[in-house]
């Protein structure tokens, strides 16, 4: 087998295996490739999402219109952007885009774009917590910082002060 026919094959697998989203989309935003990553994220096949756009997804209006991210990657031959998206879970997801001007090999004329999309939603969560987290030390309420004796739980009986779990079913079989 030649080279040349081998290559084409590594870099579908090598563009599928990685965890990030990896796009090719033209300068109208029309989709032209996705990785799989791409494709678990919006739930939908490869083949249902080429030909479309990311417009299609739920978008957050502060993410960067498609002309002013054509506009930095003419002026820069890159573009890089944080944007909001609703996944196939219905949960939002904050990503880094980083997308790089992809050049016609004819005309050497721009023709699109390939990007990268790393999620860095749990990044943020964390950074968060790290940055609320001295706020919080030392201010715990005394009772969370040390029980009171009363407060011990039957592990046993799954009894909490306040709480206790019905010995006896309800009528109709139901606990309360």
């Amino acid at each position: 087998m030649s080279r040349c026919s081998e290559e084409p094959c590594v870099y579908r697998d090598l563009f599928d295996a990685v965890e990030d989203i990896l796009y090719v989309r033209d300068l109208d935003g029309v989709i032209l490739e996705i990785n799989e990553a791409g494709a678990r994220f919006l739930g939908k096949p490869k083949e249902k999402i080429i030909g479309t756009t990311f417009h299609g997804a739920p978008v957050d209006d502060r993410a960067m219109s498609l002309m002013e991210t054509n506009l930095a990657l003419l002026e820069n031959g890159t573009d890089r952007s944080t944007v909001k998206l609703t996944g196939a879970d219905g949960a939002e997801h904050v990503f880094e885009c980083r997308a790089t001007l992809m050049l016609d090999p004819r005309t050497r004329t721009p023709a699109g774009a390939f990007g990268v999309m790393r999620e860095i939603t749990m990044t943020l969560i964390e950074e968060q917590r790290a940055r609320l987290r001295p706020a919080f030390e030392g201010n715990a309420p005394s009772w969370l910082a040390d029980p009171p004796a009363s407060a011990a739980s039957d592990v046993a009986t799954c009894e909490l002060p306040g709480l206790r779990e019905a010995k006896e079913p309800r009528k109709g079989g139901v606990r309360p």
